[in-house]
Parts: structure tokens; C-alpha cells; sequence
């Protein structure tokens, strides 16, 4: 795939990175999850409103950004469409670039191929041992030891999500080789973007149990694997308004 300069350019997208949110130190702060993908807007967005789902009422901000971003461009309509209805922060997406400011203020950097998860460990070395790739780090939680009990204080998910790279970490060698790509659907018909969320929403559901999260949001990715077809075959590509796959 390659992006043309249309309506949005990277030039403009340099901007947006992680709002403070008091202390730069663990204690005291949001955790912050960062979902890189290409153009910002069909994977990672769609992963970044999941996770969200997914992690309901937790200290935690998750941003969605792209090694070549469309700078200001929405969500792709096929994939907005194949989302459940009320995805946090889907419809107001704009696409950011991926800076290094992005990776050094991330608690959790996924990728959704290894090109992003490289990408982002070439702008912020020291991030190597807390990015993977969305589906990497689910099938690496699987064979990790059982998530820790249930902490009630929301603020600990700095923390969390520091244990899970550890566990993550240290199941590398243990762990069985699979898949570890999310493809990318912008190119393709609405149906492929339908199976892109559906993947992507079973990798969200075993990092939220990883992470012992309440299940708040588990009804919102059951409809993100079991999607409402309706209006999702009438969502037109984003190439009509500048994106050229």
C-alpha cells in the first residue's frame, strides 16, 4: 500500500502526543498503551477503541498513531462501520504520526505487524521490552503464569502493565510461534474489514484478562466478533476523501 498526499499530509501530523497527566513517574499517573499501525486509521484506531472498551473505568489512555499517518484523516468508514456501535473514541479519531515522544511516554507500545512494532523501537531503543505486537503479546499472555488478583485501585495500571511486559518478556522462549501480523484491510472490500476487527477484538480480550481487568467491557468485544452486517456492505473506502491504497 502506499499513501499519496491528498487531503492530509504527515507534514501536519507531528502533534497530539501524550497530554500529562501529573507525574511523569508511574505513581500518581494514567497508564498509557500506544497502537501503532500505517495510515492510523483502520488498525490501530480500531484496536485503540477496543482496548478502551475493554478497559472501562481503568487509569488508562490509549492513542492510536501510524508510521506513515494520513495526518487528520477519520477513521476509515468500512472499518468505523465494523465496529460496534459506540466504540470509545471512534468517531472522533484523527490520525496522528508516530513520534518517538509517543514510544518513550508509552506504558505499552503494540504494534500490528513487527514492521510497526520495529518502527517504533527504532525511534526509542530503550522501548524494547515493552512492545510487541497486539498479537503477539496475546498468544505471549497465554502461556504466561495467571494474572495477578484483581486490583480494586483503578491508578495501579502503570503498573500492571509493566508486570504484563515482564511475564510477556519472560515468556518469549517458552511460548509457541504463530501469526503475529494483523493485515492490513484498507485495500480490500468491507468484509475484510470485518475479519481485521474480529481478530483484533479476541487479541484485546486476552490482554484485558491478562491485565485482570474487570470484564466491563467484554459484551462490547463480544459484538466486535459477532458484528451487526447492517450498513457495513454501504461503507464506502476512505480514497474517496484522499487515502489511495
Amino acid at each position: 500500500m502506499s499513501h499519496r498526499a491528498g487531503r492530509w499530509s504527515t507534514a501536519t501530523a507531528r502533534r497530539g502526543t501524550w497530554t500529562a497527566t501529573g507525574s511523569d513517574d508511574a505513581v500518581g499517573r494514567m497508564g498509557r498503551i500506544l497502537l501503532v499501525c500505517t495510515g492510523a486509521v483502520c488498525r490501530s484506531p480500531a484496536a485503540a477503541s477496543l482496548l478502551r472498551a475493554a478497559l472501562a473505568g481503568q487509569a488508562v489512555t490509549v492513542r492510536a498513531v501510524g508510521t506513515r499517518a494520513l495526518a487528520g484523516a477519520p477513521m476509515d468508514p468500512r472499518t468505523l462501520a465494523a465496529l460496534p456501535p459506540g466504540s470509545p473514541g471512534a468517531r472522533e479519531h484523527v490520525a496522528h504520526q508516530l513520534v518517538a515522544a509517543d514510544v518513550a511516554g508509552a506504558d505499552l507500545v503494540l504494534g500490528l505487524t513487527t514492521e510497526h512494532r520495529a518502527a517504533a523501537v527504532l525511534l526509542v531503543p530503550a522501548a524494547v521490552r515493552r512492545s510487541f505486537t497486539l498479537l503477539e503479546l496475546a498468544r505471549l499472555v497465554g502461556a504466561t503464569h495467571p494474572a495477578a488478583p484483581r486490583l480494586e485501585d483503578p491508578d495501579a495500571m502503570p503498573g500492571r502493565l509493566a508486570d504484563l511486559c515482564a511475564r510477556a518478556v519472560a515468556a518469549r522462549p517458552l511460548a509457541a510461534g504463530g501469526p503475529d501480523d494483523v493485515p492490513d484491510p484498507v485495500a480490500e472490500p468491507a468484509a475484510a474489514h470485518v475479519e481485521t476487527v474480529a481478530r483484533i477484538a479476541e487479541a484485546v480480550r486476552s490482554i484485558a484478562a491478562a491485565l485482570a481487568v474487570p470484564p466491563h467491557g467484554a459484551e462490547h468485544l463480544s459484538r466486535a466478533t459477532r458484528p451487526d452486517r447492517r450498513g457495513i456492505r454501504d461503507a464506502q473506502p476512505l480514497t474517496r476523501a484522499g487515502l489511495h491504497p
